[in-house]
């Protein structure tokens, strides 16, 4: 009878293996509402990025006011996870932040920008910041930054294939259009409303749709895209998944998918940002000597060279088409327009101190095309010191904690930020959230 019955305990029934099925898919697939909550922010920030949505004329999508909203609610769900004494430390720290950019508020924004700074840097980012310093404590601190990969990730896919379909075929129509103030006013041809098309590029002879997916302009998908591959790239070997498949810490199905998309958006900034990302990553690697990590990064460099060789290609259409002149004027009207006043700036939001000292050769085009020197024309030392700020943080943690891949992704950050212009946006504003977490976080 004992035996019988230590039988039937070791033997699992029929019902008791699917009850166990059951549970363990539940539990694969299980989000918790912090996930879903924070899934909706990113996609905001995402549209709120220079995205068609952004800029719509056809309809005004309140992108702003729901992506502090869900940061209010945010915030509100993760309080009760973050400890008293973390709480205390952000108190603390933001308390001189406030102060300080109240007094940057009266200095340098005028009266009708005031809800607009306000949303970004007196909301989201304080609140963000203790999420994020909420996050450290349960050890989870890259938990947002790889939540916004994987979405940047799915989407990218979804571009690919459907840019495929329009540039190869004609077998995909534009289902809709959306009007857009972005250069001048542009009627936008749509695609099931996830993605756009406006811009061609002439490459080997042949001229190509640049995937844009619903950003106004390609570099705008390039950026979102590149930000997604330096946490692939710098973060990804400190997630605490299983990384089985991965080399030197990255998932190559990953990395080939945004590199794909990046590639399709024929954007030389991004080519060009590649390649040196890939190279920073290559300098970090401690065992260069391994056969297999030569092997995959001969394979690496091959890709570099041919990278290098799209990358000349386009600059030489650009170089015909006098694109370069418009983005080397954009450095030298910035960089004239902050000399104005060097230590508040001409005011924040107001383009007109630049635009005065455009080329008069470029009055076809007045778009602009570097975030730094918006920052530093309409603010001066006085407002760039938010900025310098969160980026001491990403010093102080890749120091403190020897993340040196933190410190390369600071410098990839830079380098967008000089090239393309996403100052004011929330996506920014999330990289600079996570500055001021790395620099009130007390361990390391």
């Amino acid at each position: 009878m004992g035996q019988k019955n230590r039988g039937l305990v070791n033997t699992p029934s029929k019902v008791g293996l699917k009850k166990n099925m059951s549970l363990k898919i539940r539990k694969r697939y299980k989000i918790s509402i912090k996930t879903f909550i924070t899934g909706i922010l990113i996609i905001l920030c995402l549209l709120g990025c220079n995205s068609i949505y952004s800029a719509s004329l056809s309809h005004d999508y309140k992108l702003p006011e729901l992506t502090v909203a869900i940061t209010i609610l945010l915030t509100i769900i993760s309080l009760k996870r973050i400890p008293i004494r973390t709480i205390k430390r952000w108190l603390q720290f933001m308390g001189v932040y406030l102060i300080a950019n109240v007094a940057i508020m009266i200095a340098i924004v005028p009266s009708d920008r005031v809800t607009f700074y306000a949303n970004r840097f007196i909301i989201f980012v304080p609140l963000l910041t203790l999420v994020l310093m909420g996050d450290a404590k349960k050890k989870r601190l890259f938990e947002i930054a790889f939540q916004y990969e994987n979405i940047v990730i799915f989407y990218a896919t979804i571009t690919l294939f459907i840019w495929a379909l329009v540039s190869f075929s004609s077998l995909l129509q534009p289902t809709g259009s959306m009007t857009v103030s972005w250069g001048g006013i542009i009627n936008y041809p749509t695609y099931f409303g996830i993605f756009a098309t406006r811009q061609v590029q002439p490459f080997l002879g042949i001229t190509w749709i640049r995937n844009q997916g619903w950003y106004t302009e390609g570099p705008m998908f390039n950026l979102i895209i590149l930000i997604a591959l330096c946490v692939e790239v710098f973060l990804s070997p400190f997630e605490s998944q299983n990384r089985n498949g991965c080399i030197n810490g990255m998932n190559i199905k990953k990395v080939v998918i945004l590199v794909l998309a990046d590639i399709s958006t024929f954007t030389i900034t991004g080519m060009i940002v590649m390649i040196a990302l890939f190279f920073f990553k290559y300098c970090l690697i401690k065992n260069k000597n391994n056969l297999r990590n030569f092997i995959k990064w001969m394979g690496a460099i091959i890709i570099a060279i041919l990278g290098l060789f799209v990358a000349y290609n386009l600059f030489l259409v650009k170089f015909d088409t006098g694109s370069w002149e418009v983005r080397f004027d954009d450095y030298l009207a910035g960089f004239a327009a902050w000399k104005d006043h060097l230590i508040i700036g001409n005011g924040f939001g107001h383009m007109d101190a630049i635009e005065n000292h455009m080329s008069f050769i470029r009055s076809y085009n007045k778009g602009f095309s570097s975030g730094l020197f918006v920052i530093l024309a309409q603010g001066g030392l006085l407002f760039a010191t938010v900025y310098l700020a969160a980026f001491a943080g990403y010093v102080r943690f890749s120091i403190k904690s020897g993340v040196r891949e933190l410190f390369a992704m600071l410098l990839i950050m830079i380098i967008l930020l000089v090239t393309t212009v996403f100052h004011y946006t929330f996506v920014m504003m999330l990289l600079l959230s996570y500055g001021f977490a790395f620099l009130m976080l007390k361990e390391c």
